[in-house]
């Protein structure tokens, strides 16, 4: 189905999302030490296309994220997560994160939301492709939902 297909690279999104009124969500994929360079050489590029106010920053790796926020005080940092954390609220807010971003099955239990909306903080859960799924994460109360189904999120909201 999409063979031949071509993976834009990050200018060319950049480029395609200034003249929207699109939000971006980028993912910092590092698993080992963070990389200043990388993360300046992003905050660049976000700068010169003007999309800082439409652009969430999220990695599993916290330590890129810090390394993002020094380098961009202004930058909006989500907190990628899989597992079930304890008052995962606290610890965003002890490290200046903007957002929750947890796997939807863990981070809408406990009042989660709830907590973390009080705290002063967003919650986008990934990855929620399901109808059922959708529903359910939006009763819940989370402000995003990460999906690779758009059009049956936007259709449900």
């Amino acid at each position: 189905k999409y063979a031949g297909a071509k993976i834009p690279t990050l200018p060319e999104v950049l480029d395609f999302v200034q003249g929207t009124s699109l939000r971006l969500n980028i993912e910092i994929k590092e698993e080992k030490l963070p990389d200043p360079e990388l993360v300046k050489q992003l905050a660049k590029l976000i700068r010169d296309f003007d999309l800082v106010e439409r652009t969430i920053y999220c990695s599993f790796n916290h330590y890129s994220l810090m390394g993002l926020r020094t380098v961009m005080p202004d930058a909006c940092i989500g907190l990628l997560y899989h597992g079930g954390l304890v008052k995962p609220w606290i610890y965003a807010q002890s490290i200046g994160a903007d957002c929750l971003h947890p796997f939807f099955r863990f981070g809408l239990i406990n009042g989660q939301v709830k907590n973390a909306h009080k705290a002063g903080l967003k919650v986008n859960v990934w990855t929620v492709d399901e109808p059922d799924d959708m529903r359910w994460v939006y009763e819940q109360g989370a402000d995003g939902i990460i999906t690779n189904k758009p059009d049956i999120a936007l259709q449900l909201r």
